[in-house]
């Protein structure tokens, strides 16, 4: 029942954006009770978290498990963007201009970044070592250079302004970073992957 709820919300809430849905209208659509709605979930709030969360989680479960099969960095950055655009096509329109006026729910999102990001910075450290990217930068300044590029870049707000999909922000993000920290032969393998 629970994933059904979340499946029903996610549905309406592409369409019509998270504030305009109400729990009324999530009964309906899946003609259960709000008194069972409720029980699975808490709050609206609660709701919409878990939604955000289910979209995640496939993608970020993917990502980090890539980090460990993955040999090489340009493959897994190929993978990531594959896999995050994925995700991120899912932010309709109606969403993503809630999204701009829910900063606690924003701030959730960013945790969960922030997580995966840190992960990604020492799998760079085994990319520098094995030469795929360059060595004149500190991989530190590199992992919080991308950190602020996808905060800054890679919101609702940015996406508003630039007038672009989430997945072209994010594509554009990771090729301008990549083509600058990977050396000729790990840009090769980025293209390629």
């Amino acid at each position: 029942m629970r994933e059904r709820i979340i499946k029903g919300a996610k549905e309406l809430f592409q369409v019509y954006g998270f504030r305009k849905v109400s729990m009324d209208e999530i009964s309906k659509k899946l003609g259960i009770s709000k008194r069972t709605i409720y029980r699975y979930f808490p709050s609206k709030e609660r709701l919409i978290e878990e939604v955000i969360d289910a979209m995640m989680k496939p993608a970020v479960r993917k990502v980090l498990s890539s980090l460990e099969e993955t040999k090489t960095l340009p493959r897994f950055f190929s993978l990531w963007l594959r896999e995050i655009s994925k995700v991120v096509s899912e932010l309709t329109p109606p969403m993503l201009d809630d999204l701009r006026n829910m900063p606690d729910l924003w701030e959730k999102i960013e945790e969960k970044r922030c997580r995966v990001i840190r992960r990604i910075v020492s799998f760079m450290k085994e990319g520098q070592e094995r030469g795929e990217i360059r060595s004149d930068i500190s991989f530190e300044f590199m992992g919080r250079f991308l950190f602020h590029l996808i905060v800054q870049f890679v919101n609702p707000n940015a996406i508003a302004e630039f007038e672009v999909t989430p997945p072209d922000m994010l594509k554009n993000v990771l090729s301008i970073f990549m083509e600058g920290v990977l050396t000729e032969e790990g840009r090769k393998g980025f293209r390629e992957g």
